[in-house]
Formats: structure tokens, C-alpha cells, sequence
């Protein structure tokens, strides 16, 4: 098995996590990435938007902070998500969407922010589901799963 194939399947194991493409693509995305980077396998990450992302578009162009419709990784010059390649009339009404590359340390940024991010992901036990499956550390910073916790937490109440 090559090492693209093998980061495609492990990329297609986090589909087993709970909403993990709703709420959690971007943390899979950036956990593929390096996961990518440890065995050698170029990637990059993509975040897509549709229409009513246009305003997280914008601001994460102007070095802000935001989410997105979706996040992907392209291997080997085809985009990818948990589901295998990306079919993007599945996310997107008839395959129009906006797309912006980010570096490893945008995307660091922007996962750390829990309020950007569809609720439904839980970000504690998904953080640590991405480890286990990818074998890596994420380098999510201690004050940003603090941030995870109190915003889980508020939902409860």
C-alpha cells in the first residue's frame, strides 16, 4: 500500500467518529495533515464555503478567525474528507462553492476556537478519537480545550 493510500484510509476511519463532518471536519483535516507530514505524503488543506459563508470567507482571508462549510485535504491532487473523495454536490447545491488553502498554523488557529464550530462535534471526545486512529498529538493548546470544555459545558444548561 502506498503512503497516499494509507493516509486515505486512516483519513476515512475518522468517519467513524460521531458528526465528525459536522462540527469536527477541520480538526480531521488538520490531524491528516499531519499525520501526511509524519510519513512523508505532501497535503494541503482546504476550507470550502458555500453562499452563507461568505462572512467566515472574508474574515479568515484578513488573517482572522472563523470557520467553514467544510473543510477537505487534497493528496495526490484530489480532495478528500472522512467520506473518501470529496463529492462536493453532497455538501454544496450543484457543486458551487468557495475555496481557501490554509497554512498549518491558520488552521491551528482557527480549530482552537470552539465557538466558530458546529455544536454537534464533541470536541473533547473527537479531539481524542482523531489521536488514537492518526497517532499523533495535535497540539491543541491545554487553554484551547479549556475553551472546548467551558463552551460544552454552557450548552448543557
Amino acid at each position: 500500500m502506498s503512503n497516499s493510500a494509507e493516509v486515505i484510509n486512516k483519513f476515512k476511519k475518522l468517519n467513524e467518529i460521531n458528526y465528525i463532518n459536522q462540527g469536527g471536519c477541520a480538526i480531521a483535516a488538520y490531524g491528516v495533515l499531519k499525520y501526511s507530514k509524519k510519513v512523508n505524503v505532501p497535503a494541503k488543506v482546504y476550507y470550502l464555503f458555500d453562499e452563507y459563508a461568505v462572512s467566515d470567507l472574508l474574515r479568515l482571508k484578513n488573517n482572522g478567525n472563523g470557520s467553514c462549510s467544510h473543510a477537505v485535504v487534497e493528496l495526490d491532487g484530489k480532495l478528500y474528507d472522512s467520506n473518501g473523495e470529496f463529492n462536493g454536490k453532497k455538501y454544496f447545491d450543484g457543486d458551487h462553492y468557495e475555496s481557501l488553502e490554509l497554512t498549518e498554523a491558520q488552521l491551528l488557529e482557527s480549530i482552537s476556537e470552539p465557538r466558530h464550530w458546529n455544536r454537534l462535534f464533541n470536541r473533547i471526545t473527537g479531539v481524542k478519537a482523531i489521536k488514537k486512529v492518526l497517532d499523533i498529538d495535535l497540539k491543541i493548546t491545554k487553554a484551547s480545550v479549556k475553551r472546548m470544555k467551558n463552551v460544552c459545558n454552557n450548552l448543557e444548561h
